[in-house]
């Protein structure tokens, strides 16, 4: 939805101040959280996303990015 991976975007909503239940309120539902990363196809369109949960934001973004891999 965002056109970046979670993190990124966790990067930027951290640096408005918002907090987390702002954020929720403000995106119609949605929580941005790290551990998603952004699938493109050749020509840079996004076709798609996956995620992962569980870890440590770092584990859980390794976690995701090997599934893209996978799957590229």
């Amino acid at each position: 939805m965002f056109g970046v991976n979670s993190d990124v975007m966790g990067s930027i909503i951290s640096e408005t101040g918002m907090h987390g239940y702002g954020m929720i309120n403000a995106n119609n539902g949605i929580l941005t959280i790290a551990g998603g990363v952004i699938l493109k196809d050749k020509e840079g369109q996004i076709v798609g996303a996956i995620g992962s949960s569980g870890g440590t934001p770092e584990q859980d973004k390794e976690i995701a990015e090997a599934g893209a891999y996978a799957i590229a």
